[in-house]
């Protein structure tokens, strides 16, 4: 029996039938067509530094980036060779990105140079030969036989299918084989067009469906990395790229500002001359992504301006705007804005970077949940690795003395930014140690001198405060996941003021979100610095690598000066792609490295046009992290051994360089007016950048503060400490002060646990790094510099000279929980006091109105405060007796002892407040420094606890309840844990 026809559905067939159309189903008509000549190629992918990789990866990119066995650029004449294709050196495997505006057509011109044959690579991804050093036999790496990912699909055809978007000419643009259609997919050796239409603004994700066998949920090739994302940015956008190198900036470079920022000349091309001719950049543009009609940039980040003079929007762009209104969560929607894209996959296929620890049939099984599986843009950070390297004594992680477990796996300090590419990845001479095994002594310590592709050298997204952001989030996998942004929320419809206000969103497999960045986005109200990370909120694809940061910057960015500029004439490489090498020129600034000791290279940010630049930064440098040990002059890894015939030497014994630390120049020359020194921009003021890198960081400073300090910083005179008040805390260290514990080359000592069911590391020895509580000199500049609501600066207007405009920060002084950042504050920037009246915000009735007012008894001098204790009881959950031993949950600190002792039934933390209230947390850990063995979690330690709230505002470095990237470590150490540092120390 044949269904009714509905209503709608007869409606549509008659006008059909009369020849009407709806507006859907009108005609496309492309305002532009953008092209993209996009390749499909075998491409070995690296995961991250430790060594997880799949030598049989693949990928589409832009012919422009792809060049053939000759490094001859396709572009320029090489020739395309089914297999005989590569990446270009100096590119970073990224899964392509495509943007086109609202209303523009796009033309995929898709050529298929995969090799006839699946997994062409037979061994795994060789480490490069650090500079000046013959390959020995340590650094051969062995991850072949056994070890290599062949998960590549038979079926060698391609194509290019982006879902949610509309074929423009027929259903041959459509990239499938389906039913009774054609075959529109494409063999090795061919090419084949998809035009499609760019109706509405959106993330989009894009695969193959040529070959759907093989892989999770029948993904195919999605596993080995042939995916990739197709933005679409508002109606007249523009795009450029968001990071560059420090040459490529200078070349776009035409002066500078009286405040000392470079004027960007947004369209400025390469010269036509070497090195550039030869990597096939001569005559092209920079910044700009589309030359022309061609896309010419694929990268992950990007700057989308409007058609405005100051690259802002007009107000038809956006539905509220158009009236002449304003969502007050986005009072800054019309300007320019950074453009992430987030492109998540799991289940991945690749090998893990100790593979003889996976390959053990019992240890394989416990560190399988912690395994690099799961990736955001090829890239990974799984806890598994990083634990198993500190305890191997390799990568950034190698000298950690008190990197135990989890509480480590996501602090720079320790590992380095995530997903960062180096020359010799730490796993190369342990691909098959096994557990229980000890490493030869030339296998371990440091080996990468430098990491890799200076302008993304990691899994960071970079912006200025007060920069307008959207992520574009897009899923190829088959799990469900969670992204979660710490420090930043978003509306779940931004055209809709009563919307969910939000900081995370479910995601499935081909699906793609926008998520606008409220409040002004980058540093949100209160306008704070700092790492801000995102990741999966199932906690085992988080733990399997699943997380990657988005960088706040204070100040200007232009780029680590490289050492390969000093090739050529003026300060620019000769040897092309030589781009490729991210280790910083001596004196350089650059990020201090638990393991490479030239640093890691800060990528160059591209200003938003129309918005204040940040100041330009204090001076600081990279110099050497040497250890206490002395080793013999030619006892060094890095250095060649004598001849037996020659006589040694008479040479005094020297420290080993281990790592890096930072310098901060506190010279005249690098002081304020007022003799303070210059805020030499985060992350340089965080605490331990010049003592500690390479272990974990110290907690932020007034986070232990109590009310004796906290009085007599107030009585001091200084003006910095005016808004401190001893009423408001309770802090106590617990008899050990504010510090770092420096590393095993330091003389440091540790009883370590790695088997099947008890992973516990105790610290005997060790050396501590005091810091005051009240904040280091460099802390205190940073903490002056952000109490100033305004800094003297300059806006670029692409084509026109650049106007005055002020930056703006924080603006309040500095209190207990919040020593950079304070959270209680209105829209105009205002700290909510007792005195000072009702908080203005946006209130959207037009683009300036902030008539959104009100105001709490509790205010930033008066908050609502909080007192939370993490317990661990035995607690039972019914009258038969089912119980959990080890139960961990936090009480109010009158509650809990009678929790514990069963006088009291536990229940769920809830802390009530009203809106506009102001809330502190005073936050204890009651809690053993070990969870130990039970039928679900082998013996952990657990020597520290912090407290990580969604939603509302707080100093991300300070507050966020973790260690992220380069933040603090925001946490309280166990009872336990502060008795064994102590004796340790003693």
């Amino acid at each position: 029996m044949s269904m009714p026809l509905k209503g709608p559905i007869l409606s549509s067939l008659v006008l059909a039938l009369l020849g009407w159309e709806s507006t859907s189903e009108a005609a496309v008509q492309c305002q532009r067509t953008l092209v993209a000549n996009v390749v499909a190629l075998d491409q070995p992918l690296m995961f991250n530094r430790l060594g997880a990789q799949n030598a049989n990866g693949m990928m589409f990119a832009l012919r422009e980036d792809v060049v053939d066995d000759k490094m001859v650029p396709l572009s320029s004449g090489g020739a395309a060779v089914p297999g005989k294709v590569t990446l270009r050196p100096d590119k970073r495997p990224r899964p392509i990105v495509l943007r086109v505006a609202a209303g523009e057509c796009l033309t995929v011109n898709l050529t298929n140079l995969l090799d006839y044959k699946a997994n062409p690579n037979k061994d795994g991804i060789e480490a490069e030969e650090p500079e000046g050093e013959e390959e020995g036999p340590e650094l051969e790496n062995e991850a072949a036989e056994g070890f290599v990912a062949d998960e590549q699909v038979a079926e060698r055809m391609v194509g290019f299918q982006v879902n949610g978007m509309q074929a423009v000419n027929s259903i041959a643009d459509i990239s499938a084989y389906t039913g009774r259609n054609g075959n529109f997919f494409v063999s090795p050796g061919s090419t084949r067009s998809y035009t499609l239409y760019a109706e509405r603004e959106g993330a989009f994700a894009a695969t193959s469906k040529a070959a759907t066998f093989g892989g999770e949920g029948t993904a195919g090739n999605v596993a080995n990395g042939l995916f990739g994302q197709v933005v679409v940015v508002p109606k007249l956008g523009r795009t450029y790229r968001n990071t560059l190198t420090e040459e490529e900036m200078r070349l776009a470079t035409t002066g500078r500002t009286a405040t000392g920022q470079p004027v960007i000349d947004y369209e400025a091309r390469y010269p036509q001359m070497q090195p550039w001719i030869a990597e096939g950049k001569a005559g092209k543009p920079i910044i700009a992504m589309v030359d022309g009609n061609e896309i010419i940039n694929s990268e992950t980040d990007a700057i989308v301006m409007g058609p405005n003079p100051d690259g802002s929007f007009p107000k038809s762009t956006y539905p509220l705007e158009n009236l002449g209104k304003r969502n007050p969560a986005l009072p800054n929607r019309l300007e320019a804005f950074r453009d992430f894209a987030s492109q998540f996959a799991d289940e991945v296929a690749g090998t893990q970077a100790f593979p003889g620890y996976w390959a053990d049939p019992v240890m394989g099984h416990v560190l399988e949940p912690t395994r690099d599986s799961f990736m955001i843009n090829y890239g990974s950070g799984g806890m598994g690795a990083e634990v198993v390297a500190n305890r191997l004594g390799v990568g950034p992680m190698h000298d950690c003395l008190s990197c135990a477990y989890e509480e480590f796996f996501l602090s720079a300090h320790t590992v380095g930014d995530v997903g960062t590419l180096v020359d010799v990845p730490a796993n190369v001479g342990l691909e098959h140690i096994r557990p229980g095994e000890v490493p030869p002594a030339s296998a371990v310590g440091v080996k990468a001198s430098m990491a890799l592709f200076p302008a993304e050298p990691a899994n960071v997204h970079h912006s200025y405060i007060g920069d307008f952001t959207k992520f574009r989030n897009t899923h190829n996998g088959h799990e469900q996941h969670i992204f979660h942004l710490h420090g930043h929320q978003w509306l779940f419809n931004p055209n809709d003021d009563n919307s969910d206000y939000i900081d995370a969103q479910g995601i499935g497999a081909g699906v793609g979100y926008t998520y606008e960045i409220a409040n002004g986005g980058a540093g949100n109200r209160n306008r704070v610095a700092g790492d801000a990370i995102y990741h999966c909120h199932f906690y085992p694809h988080f733990a399997q690598g699943m997380w990657a940061m988005w960088r706040v910057h204070d100040v200007f960015e232009e780029g680590t000066r490289l050492e390969v500029s000093g090739q050529g004439e003026n300060g620019f490489h000769s040897t092309p792609f030589a781009l490729r090498s991210g280790k910083p020129a001596v004196g350089a600034r650059a990020l201090p490295d638990g393991e490479i000791v030239a640093g890691t290279p800060i990528p160059a940010i591209v200003p938003l046009p129309g918005k204040a630049m940040a100041p330009m930064p204090g001076k600081v440098v990279v110099v050497p992290k040497l250890s206490e040990a002395l080793v013999a002059a030619n006892d060094d890894d890095d250095e060649p051994e004598e001849e037996e015939d020659e006589e040694p030497a008479n040479q005094e014994p020297v420290r080993k360089a281990i790592g890096s630390l930072a310098l901060v120049d506190r010279s005249d020359a690098n002081r304020n007016a007022d003799g303070t020194l210059k805020n030499p921009g985060y992350p340089f003021w965080i605490g331990g950048m010049e003592s500690s890198v390479g272990n974990r960081p110290p907690t932020p400073p007034l986070d232990m503060l109590d009310p004796v300090m906290a009085r007599q910083l107030k009585e001091s005179g200084k003006a910095l400490w005016a808004n401190l008040d001893p009423n408001q805390v309770d802090g106590w260290d617990g008899g050990l002060g504010r510090h770092a514990l420096d590393g095993v080359s330091a003389g440091g000592e540790a009883e370590t646990t790695t088997t099947k069911l008890d992973f516990t590391k105790v610290v005997h020895k060790a050396k501590p790094i005091y810091l005051p509580e009240e904040g280091t000199d460099v802390e205190q500049a940073a903490m002056q510099f952000h109490a100033q609501a305004e800094h003297q600066s300059f806006a670029l207007i692409p084509g026109s000279q650049p106007v005055a405009k002020a930056f703006r920060t924080n603006g309040a002084l500095p209190t207990a929980g919040a020593p950079f950042y304070e959270p209680c504050m209105d829209d105009r920037g205002k700290r909510l006091t007792q005195s000072s009246g009702v908080g203005e915000f946006f209130s959207g009735e037009s683009l300036s109105g902030l008539n959104f007012r009100g105001s709490s008894a509790f205010t930033a001098d008066h908050p609502r405060i909080y007192k939370g204790a993490n317990i661990q009881f035995d607690a039972v959950y019914n009258k038969v007796g089912y119980h959990f031993p080890q139960a961990r949950i936090i009480a109010l600190w009158e509650d809990a002892w009678p929790v514990i002792t069963k006088q009291r039934p536990p229940e769920p933390l809830v802390m009530r407040m009203n809106t506009f209230d102001c809330t502190m947390y005073q936050h204890t850990n009651l809690i053993p420094n070990i969870y130990e063995m039970d039928d679900y979690q082998v013996r952990t330690p657990t020597d520290v606890i912090g407290q990580h709230i969604h939603l509302p505002k707080w100093d991300l470095t300070a507050a966020d309840g973790s260690a992220n990237g380069w933040n603090y470590e925001d946490g309280i150490l166990s009872p336990g844990s502060v008795v064994e540092r102590v004796q340790a120390i003693r």
